[in-house]
């Protein structure tokens, strides 16, 4: 494992040792109450153009056998017997299945955007899901300042697509990177609006890619 990889795996185990939001009573938790670091690829740091995908909170989710395994390893990894890589292989399996319908979430990023799964990186303002889906404006500015922008750090992208406006606050921080604005993938407002959206985006990262 190399320097820039170590410190993201220690970062993720401190993110997930992190409990403030839910102790300060600011949020409830809900079946899976830890952070879950998100999907880094194996050739993201070879990449040319680095993107990170950047999201505003993992969904609550339900109580069945996947989200038990998560919530194990993550507790691994909390614990120091679990690697992050183990973390990213399940993970590698769950992506195929988020989004409703199933499978929308990687058919939107990597089908429709044509995004490389390998080659990009995920992440979240705030780590951690919550009971009810609920983020205060104080638990993301708190999780934001104690983890997000450190992982940035050591991300160094290129390139942040900030999904949903509530992201685009946080991404603004980020000095020297270009942010470009992307629709969530679980939006609302129809096909063609999303075709349109996606081909704007897809023009502005070739044009990026060109000049690198």
């Amino acid at each position: 494992m190399d320097s820039t990889f170590q410190t993201f795996d220690h970062l993720s185990r401190k993110a997930a040792s992190c409990s403030e939001c839910f102790s300060e009573g600011w949020v409830k938790r809900p079946f899976i109450g830890i952070a879950q670091p998100r999907w880094v690829g194996p050739k993201y740091w070879e990449s040319t153009c680095r993107v990170v995908v950047l999201m505003l909170n993992p969904g609550q989710g339900k109580a069945n056998e996947r989200a038990r395994e998560s919530k194990r390893l993550l507790q691994g990894l909390r614990d120091g017997v679990v690697g992050i890589d183990d973390i990213f292989k399940f993970q590698k399996e769950g992506m195929k299945l988020w989004g409703k319908p199933k499978g929308r979430f990687l058919d939107y990023y990597c089908g429709k955007l044509g995004l490389d799964l390998d080659e990009i990186a995920f992440a979240n303002v705030a780590w951690c899901a919550t009971e009810g889906n609920n983020y205060p404006r104080k638990m993301l500015d708190c999780c934001f300042n104690k983890h997000t922008a450190r992982l940035f750090e050591i991300l160094e992208p290129r390139v942040v697509l900030a999904c949903g406006a509530k992201t685009r606050k946080y991404a603004a921080d980020f000095a020297g990177i270009t942010v470009i604005k992307l629709m969530h993938h679980a939006h609302r407002k129809g096909k063609v609006v999303e075709k349109k959206e996606l081909e704007r985006v897809r023009k502005e990262l070739k044009a990026i890619k060109a000049g690198s």
